[in-house]
């Protein structure tokens, strides 16, 4: 029965580390769900003292980490960062904006768009008023182009 309760234990450890990485997104406590996992696993296979336990439980999450965060984290995360960005362009570039404080050639001016605020800059010259069609987004900074219609 003693060995079933540490099983259990590091079985219930890995749950709460994947509740954690669920709820605090980090992509590492993922791994050290993982590794209590392969613990409890040694530990049904064997009866280890607690600091075999213990290292065994650091070695195989820190082994996790290091094996297998990088080609994950391309292959889940970075895909789901790229849609993200794919959407933004979808939601800013080609729309138009109006210009609410004129912009310079080359400095910042300000547009409105979708009811907001937002800063704009543009290699050209544009009044205050005109009609400007977005070409790129740089954070909080709209990149624009007079709008001929």
């Amino acid at each position: 029965m003693q060995d079933l309760v540490k099983e259990l234990t590091w079985f219930i450890i890995g749950i709460a580390f994947f509740i954690l990485e669920w709820t605090l997104p980090s992509f590492i406590l993922l791994f050290f769900g993982f590794g209590a996992w392969v613990t409890a696993a040694f530990c049904w296979a064997f009866v280890p003292s607690l600091g075999l336990q213990i290292g065994t439980f650091l070695f195989s999450s820190l082994g996790f980490i290091f094996l297998l965060r990088k080609s994950l984290k391309a292959r889940y995360i970075d895909v789901v960062q790229e849609s993200y960005i794919d959407e933004l362009k979808d939601r800013f570039i080609g729309k138009k904006a109006k210009v609410i404080e004129s912009i310079k050639a080359d400095q910042i001016g300000s547009v409105e768009f979708n009811g907001t605020l937002w800063k704009a800059y543009s290699q050209e010259t544009i009044e205050k008023d005109q009609i400007v069609e977005i070409i790129s987004k740089d954070n909080i900074t709209l990149f624009v182009k007079s709008s001929y219609y």
